[in-house]
């Protein structure tokens, strides 16, 4: 993640983006390509959201979401981390009205507040939770090695557990609908040339197979197009 030797650097006059991306282009006034992407895809989403010219169909929604519900034991799954987006979008879901089932992946790292704000969540919400504990060896030695190969997502092994969690457990119960909690706001902007998607199995499997030791038995392996238990 350095920037090319032979460019000059330059930083984005509205956004912290700089030349540490190769791909990035700057216009006359020094404005980024990532500020002309935000406007040009999200900008128009994100004010309709802000000033409720989307609240109709948000509704829409949501009733499609209940009525493929109908006859289920929940609407929807929902990712919980413990951290503040997913927290308050289980919270906005409940106040929908919408029936959801909380997943969640222990990797071993989990800080006791986190733990403690996912049992506080799901226990005043009166929620089901669901918890996949990985075997501390296998997710150890995955985690060194997405460390040791220095790629820039070293957090790939938990998100890509996440992933796969949240999706056996929508296709045990027949739902339909997961809902994430990253934003457009915050979350819009990450450079290709940083990394890699945290959903390709394969790009995880190489850097295990090149810096890890330890065979991958019970840890969930997911690829784009299809989840499965190894």
């Amino acid at each position: 993640m350095t920037s090319d030797a032979s460019r000059a650097y330059q930083r984005c006059a509205l956004t912290v983006m700089d030349t540490s991306d190769p791909d990035i282009t700057f216009d006359a006034n020094g404005v980024s390509s990532w500020v002309h992407r935000y406007d040009r895809l999200f900008a128009k989403t994100v004010d309709a959201a802000q000033s409720g010219a989307r609240e109709p169909e948000l509704k829409s929604l949501v009733e499609r979401i209940k009525n493929d519900g109908r006859g289920k034991a929940y609407d929807v799954v929902i990712g919980v981390s413990g951290g503040v987006d997913s927290t308050y979008l289980t919270l906005a879901a409940v106040r929908l009205g919408l029936r959801p089932l909380c997943v969640h992946f222990d990797s071993g790292w989990n800080s006791e507040l986190a733990v403690d704000n996912i049992h506080n969540l799901v226990g005043s919400l009166g929620l089901d939770l669901y918890t996949h504990v990985v075997d501390w060896r296998e997710m150890r030695d995955l985690q060194l090695a997405f460390l040791r190969a220095g790629v820039a997502n070293a957090d790939t092994p938990t998100d890509h557990a996440f992933g796969h969690v949240a999706y056996h457990q929508a296709r045990k119960y027949r739902i339909k609908h997961i809902l994430s909690g990253s934003n457009y706001v915050s979350e819009s902007i990450l450079p290709t040339a940083w990394g890699y998607s945290s959903f390709d199995d394969r790009h995880l499997k190489a850097i295990h197979r090149q810096f890890g030791s330890v065979r991958l038995k019970s840890y969930p392996v997911m690829s784009s197009s299809r989840s499965r238990e190894r």
